[in-house]
């Protein structure tokens, strides 16, 4: 599913299925996303502002140099998720679950914002 520049902002997307999305530079501000799954979806570039994605899936979802500022993404699946060069500015880890393969942005601690590592 090609959604490239799509605008979601303040859309109620709670439980859809964007796995293997490609919505690279979509708007998703402030979009509400809970339990949704985003399973290798392509946010590259994505703006994520204030976005709900608590209990969301995003196993190995890439979100390069998305903006995430104060969303919440309390008890996410982040296992082997791209969150590198990401603005996590005021963000809401409690709970999210990550492993060793999660890149972070450099000097992140998640831990730090509640997340939680298995594996």
């Amino acid at each position: 599913m090609v959604l490239v520049r799509t605008n979601f902002r303040q859309s109620d997307l709670a439980g859809a299925d964007l796995s293997f999305a490609n919505l690279a530079s979509a708007n998703l501000d402030q979009a509400v996303l809970t339990m949704a799954n985003l399973n290798c979806a392509m946010l590259i570039a994505a703006t994520l502002e204030g976005v709900d994605l608590r209990e969301a899936n995003l196993r190995h979802a890439s979100l390069f140099q998305a903006v995430l500022r104060g969303a919440t993404l309390a008890g996410a699946r982040l296992t082997g998720a791209d969150l590198s060069n990401v603005d996590l500015t005021e963000v809401d880890l409690s709970g999210a679950i990550y492993d060793p393969r999660t890149r972070w942005p450099d000097g992140f601690d998640p831990t730090g914002c509640g997340a939680v590592l298995k594996g």
